[in-house]
């Protein structure tokens, strides 16, 4: 297969040949390398000989800004039918959560501040979907929780904050945590930063345990929720933050009361 500009063509023996022409000793051209011009190439100069010219279409912008409004608009009826479905698939759903986030202009704001470490503020409620904007001073940190039969998009505004995501190990039954104050392993899946326009999120199954900590200037969050049942909820946890084992990648840890 030949590659190269137009202009090129005509300069390149097995450019533009028969099928079966003979260009050489022992060379026979078995179906046609390329083709002179497109349907779109022959059409371009056709309008060019004749003088005419076409402005092309005009197309609506499918990632164009929309209003936090017309996100939780949108988002609304998607998360209603997530949780009808005997199998969600809430990567997809998570991802576009993420992809409206983008879209989010201008980037709502609460009222008021805190001297507290830690603010929230609820900025839409519509169970199952609920958002919060969060505030946190520098250093401030959230600890390590989990999120009990609902999923969440983080989205950074404005500062950083570092977020680790953690699974639980230990088998355990479907749909239940193991047992306040009794130990058990997590593994430490990703860590990393989540600055203005950047996203962390975790599903029901996927990375559900997480630590957020703000960096030195401090940092402004949006967190959309969705919530699977009315028992949905957090549970803080305390862990050992040295690794055990061969895994560097494994703590210890416990729901604590």
């Amino acid at each position: 297969m030949f590659f190269g500009r137009v202009e090129e063509i005509d300069d390149t023996p097995s450019a533009d040949h028969a099928e079966g022409e003979v260009i050489g000793d022992g060379v026979r051209i078995r179906r046609r390398q390329v083709l002179r011009f497109s349907a779109a190439a022959g059409a371009v100069a056709l309008l060019a000989r004749t003088g005419e010219t076409r402005e092309p279409p005009k197309v609506a912008d499918p990632f164009a800004p929309l209003t936090f409004e017309k996100v939780v608009e949108q988002l609304r009826p998607l998360a209603g039918v997530l949780l009808t479905l005997d199998q969600p698939n809430e990567e997809a759903y998570l991802h576009t959560v993420a992809a409206l986030l983008h879209r989010v202009q201008p980037i709502p704001a609460s009222s008021g501040k805190s001297s507290r470490p830690m603010k929230m503020s609820a900025l839409a409620r519509h169970r199952p979907l609920v958002v919060y904007e969060i505030d946190l001073k520098p250093g401030a940190k959230i600890r390590l929780h989990d999120h009990h039969d609902y999923n969440g998009v983080i989205y950074g505004v404005e500062g950083a904050v570092e977020v680790r995501n953690f699974d639980i190990v230990t088998p355990q039954k479907k749909g239940r945590s193991p047992d306040r104050d009794k130990e058990f392993d997590i593994r430490e899946t990703t860590r990393g930063l989540v600055t203005a326009g950047r996203v962390s999120s975790l599903s029901r199954r996927r990375e559900n345990l997480h630590e957020v900590v703000a960096g030195k200037d401090g940092a402004r969050l949006i967190d959309v929720f969705t919530f699977f049942s009315k028992e949905a909820r957090s549970r803080y946890l305390e862990f050992d933050d040295k690794p055990h084992g061969k895994d560097k990648r494994l703590y210890r840890a416990a729901y604590k009361r």
